[in-house]
């Protein structure tokens, strides 16, 4: 039978349709009171076991839609983190002052591997900061790799060649490295009269000579003075050194030429530059001494006279060529009697002999 009410197959025996719940007329219309009231009880309960399922299914539903949304929720969470993460690291890696504080905190630390790596990626990233280039020279020395440190800061010094603090550190570093020569390099080099300045303990005053380079006619001292600690030279025009004679006196310039090179170290042991005299000492003869009388012949008692000039010594000898060991004039010399020949010469100041000079007399009575 179908129900009158929706038109469902309801089977046989059943009172109610199973999809409208609306009775079914089995029976006449003139049933009893009881079994009305017997039927509605039953469509009642129907009804509400119904409602209570609908209920139960609806609540199963809006559980699984909060397990659903809860699980979207972290998986959403954990790609936001995930991806920040990501986000995070990307930029650190690709951020200079990232990469140098890392590289200062692990030299802090003393990983010193660590440390090169930031700040070589500091560098790479950034590489006209001058202080990554001291940051890396310093974690260089803390390995006890000078050379390493010196190479870094020379090349920072082609890019920043007016700074004082790469130019300090610098100079420290060959300093502690033992190389004056470097010092003495840089400092030539530098034409910013600012750093030059504020650096003068580098700088070594060059030796004061008091005979300047040209042609002499005398021996003569040379005295080599100046604001140096040491002072060092040659004169065969070698290039001095602290392997060179040193210097503690006057030095005597005799004839010749002389090739002079002096220089002179600071308290640092940074040397000067190299100065060069170069001498010619042409030592002049005096001339020959004149002899008096100028007659030859004579009858009577007769003194000798002979011509002197200053600064000069005379020696003489009869008849035979005087010598430094022969007898020197100081006076008037008696002439000998018969035939005799005076010979003379000067020995000037300089050891120059002058040429000899004589003169034959006759003494007759």
């Amino acid at each position: 039978m179908k129900c009158p009410n929706c038109g469902e197959e309801v089977e046989t025996g059943n009172l109610f349709c199973p999809k409208c719940l609306e009775e079914i007329p089995w029976v006449p219309e003139y049933n009893t009171l009881e079994t009305i009231q017997n039927q509605n009880k039953y469509k009642k309960e129907k009804r509400m076991q119904h409602v209570k399922e609908q209920m139960k299914r609806h609540n199963l539903l809006r559980r699984r839609r909060k397990v659903i949304l809860l699980f979207l929720c972290c998986v959403f969470l954990a790609v936001a983190i995930l991806g920040g993460y990501t986000y995070l690291q990307y930029w650190n890696y690709h951020s200079y002052a990232y990469q140098y504080h890392r590289a200062e905190e692990r030299l802090a630390r003393g990983n010193y591997d660590k440390a090169l790596t930031f700040i070589d990626r500091a560098i790479t990233l950034e590489g006209n900061h001058e202080e990554a280039y001291r940051l890396l020279s310093e974690i260089l020395v803390a390995q006890n790799d000078l050379e390493g440190a010196i190479k870094v800061m020379e090349s920072c010094l082609e890019q920043f060649p007016s700074s004082e603090i790469i130019y300090g550190e610098l100079l420290a570093l060959y300093e502690k490295n033992g190389q004056p020569d470097k010092i003495k390099e840089l400092m030539d080099n530098c034409k910013v009269t600012k750093i030059r300045n504020q650096f003068a303990p580098y700088i070594t005053p060059d030796p004061k000579i008091d005979y300047e380079t040209g042609a002499y006619s005398e021996k003569f001292e040379v005295t080599i003075s100046g604001e140096c600690e040491s002072y060092y030279y040659t004169l065969n025009g070698k290039a001095p050194s602290k392997e060179s004679t040193k210097y503690t006196a006057p030095l005597e310039i005799g004839e010749g030429v002389t090739e002079l090179n002096v220089i002179g170290y600071n308290r640092l042991g940074i040397p000067s530059d190299v100065i060069y005299r170069k001498y010619i000492v042409v030592l002049k003869r005096p001339d020959a001494p004149k002899i008096f009388p100028e007659e030859t012949s004579f009858d009577k008692d007769t003194f000798i006279t002979i011509q002197v000039e200053d600064g000069c010594i005379c020696y003489y000898a009869f008849d035979e060529a005087p010598t430094t060991n022969s007898t020197k004039y100081t006076n008037p010399i008696n002439m000998p009697e018969g035939m005799h020949t005076l010979y003379a010469f000067q020995l000037g100041a300089n050891g120059q002999e002058s040429e000899t000079a004589y003169r034959t007399y006759t003494l007759t009575y």
